[in-house]
């Protein structure tokens, strides 16, 4: 099993890291999407991409974003569960955009646009740390002071 490291740059220069186990034969092609599908749900910039032992994988963009609303102590709290286990995890995608939260909740719509897509790559691509497919449960919104 491997991990992907996605480093994230908010609006004030400042670095987030956001790492998940994957399978160690995830294509490069499947490394994109899941890159893809991440940057769909995070309004900062999504620079680069690296496999395992930093292995340079997708080398995004290092320019700052545009919205000064992408900041990272505003976080997706992205909830899954080890499809064999049960087992529940969590984990923080940084500079959320919360264009995609549900009216009158912190949820993010993962029934339809970017949400959707990141949430199909998730069940598609991400591994717990036993190595079993995981399905993401849903993502809500949380502020964060690191």
């Amino acid at each position: 099993m491997s991990n992907i490291r996605f480093n994230v740059k908010d609006n004030s220069n400042e670095n987030s890291t956001f790492k998940i186990a994957v399978d160690d034969a995830i294509s490069d092609a499947n490394i994109t999407a899941l890159r893809d599908a991440i940057d769909g749900v995070s309004i900062g910039t999504v620079g680069q991409t690296y496999l395992d032992l930093s292995v340079a994988k997708d080398a995004g963009s290092q320019a700052l974003p545009a919205s000064p609303f992408a900041q990272r102590e505003t976080k997706w709290l992205a909830s899954y569960t080890d499809d064999v286990t049960g087992e529940a995890y969590k984990k923080e995608v940084p500079c959320a955009d919360l264009s995609l939260i549900v009216a009158g909740t912190q949820a993010m719509n993962i029934a339809a646009g970017a949400g959707l897509t990141f949430k199909t790559q998730w069940d598609a691509l991400v591994k717990s740390r036993d190595g079993n497919a995981t399905t993401l449960q849903g993502a809500i919104h949380v502020g964060r002071n690191l």
